[in-house]
């Protein structure tokens, strides 16, 4: 650092000395030179320095289109026990999302974590861990999560695809001034006569009653799917059939009167709730079933707000919340359980996400199948201890180890080496077994 200051200092002493040379040496100008050369450039009217500037010019080069990437992604980089590696097969550790605009980094360093990955891989096929029941089980449990967490948008894909068929198919219909002036002396009061006029409520009005029919016959398909759906709540049959007809009686007009749609639906589904099941039933606890699927409440991560609220005031029982705190839950409850249904739904008709999420990630098999051979393999090697340098360099390059007393610090940073020096003995073992030709770094 101190040689660095006096490097700066040197080369601002040189700087200001060839200048003042420089100064000395040259003539001096007239004053009408000097008043000259002191007045702004003049642009063009109407340009700036902004309309000068290209993407070329920020980005030092042409941007790849969406051709030269994906080639690019194809690139050999590495060939691993006779298995090509590709750039794409390196990315996959930063889940690239598909509406990047950006190259991914590659290097050596990224290079070889993904060759080790590799290696691991191999090595868990060759001992046949796909075969085995905690891989099975893993995996099964990893599709289930990913099921879960796909639900939300599955739901929403297939309500927009049933809602635009439904407005191709049914006709809009044109409301009549009459029937337009009837809701409006109906539903006048809904509205606040200070910011709203006679003749925007009227073309609310209006909206509403032109897209009521394929409004009207998404509730009725819904309706039908609930009248079939098998949902309980601890073992508890839980859907009444005034449920299903309530869907069908909503209409868009009842939102006016400030009626949220599943509003209703989400009482009376909470009221069966209450009759099946004790009061002091624990709400956190509740095992919910719809059709093939399964969560427990305190797991939904829609309902953790809620559930956060309830634990801080001690009101986890079913019989011990307020008529606020039920209908919120009620609502998200049967939000959640109409998700689970549409979203069923929409695997039937084969609706997908394949083209939503990252341009490419791990696959789950492998790395399940990683995680199990990786464990395996490191316990088959003798444990290698860190140097005593090792540690001490590790303790001062890392800053939140500092903070740490010093007998934790070190048993702490002891156990990590140890854990990573015995883990790359075994790695390179598998370098051994299996060839490794690295193609490009670059």
């Amino acid at each position: 650092m101190i040689y660095r200051k006096i490097l700066l200092c040197a080369s601002a002493l040189f700087l200001t000395a060839f200048g003042m040379r420089a100064y000395a040496q040259e003539p001096k100008a007239s004053k009408d030179e000097a008043n000259k050369s002191a007045e702004p450039t003049q642009k063009p009217k109407g340009k700036s320095v902004l309309d000068e500037l290209s993407a070329e010019d920020l980005l030092g080069k042409k941007p790849l289109n969406q051709a030269e990437f994906n080639k690019l992604a194809d690139e050999v980089v590495a060939i691993v026990g006779g298995k090509e590696l590709k750039k794409k097969n390196v990315w996959e550790a930063f889940a690239v999302p598909r509406d990047t605009d950006q190259i991914p980094p590659f290097n050596r360093e990224i290079l070889e974590k993904s060759i080790e990955n590799e290696l691991v891989y191999q090595e868990g096929l060759r001992r046949g861990i796909d075969k085995t029941e905690e891989y099975k089980s893993r995996l099964q449990e990893e599709k289930i999560h990913k099921w879960k967490n796909q639900v939300p948008r599955l739901a929403m894909k297939i309500q927009e695809k049933k809602l635009g068929e439904f407005k191709q198919t049914i006709p809009q219909s044109t409301p009549s001034p009459p029937q337009v002036e009837e809701l409006l002396v109906q539903y006048r009061t809904f509205f606040p006569k200070e910011t709203a006029s006679d003749e925007s409520i009227s073309s609310t009005l209006r909206n509403l009653l032109v897209v009521q029919g394929p409004y009207n016959a998404y509730q009725k398909w819904l309706a039908d799917l609930f009248d079939t759906a098998k949902v309980s709540v601890n073992g508890k049959s839980l859907l009444p059939a005034k449920v299903s007809q309530s869907l069908r009686n909503f209409s868009l007009v009842d939102g006016i009167r400030g009626i949220k749609a599943g509003q209703k639906e989400a009482q009376m589904m909470y009221d069966a709730i209450r009759r099946e099941l004790p009061g002091d039933t624990d709400v956190i606890s509740l095992k919910i079933a719809i059709n093939d699927d399964t969560f427990t409440v305190g797991e939904e991560p829609e309902l953790q707000g809620i559930l956060q609220m309830a634990k801080s005031a001690h009101k986890e029982k079913l019989s011990a919340a307020t008529k606020q705190e039920t209908k919120d839950f009620a609502l998200k409850l049967f939000s959640i359980i109409k998700n689970y249904i549409l979203a069923q739904e929409a695997k039937k008709e084969g609706i997908t996400l394949a083209n939503e999420g990252p341009l490419w990630e791990t696959p789950a098999e492998k790395s399940i199948i990683n995680s199990i051979a990786i464990e395996k393999i490191v316990a088959e090697e003798k444990e290698v201890e860190p140097t005593k340098k090792e540690i001490i360099d590790f303790y001062r390059e890392h800053p939140m180890y500092q903070g740490m007393d010093i007998d934790s610090a070190k048993t702490t940073i002891y156990k990590r080496l140890c854990s990573e020096k015995t883990r790359q003995v075994a790695v390179d073992r598998l370098k051994e077994r299996f060839k490794v030709e690295i193609v490009k770094t670059e």
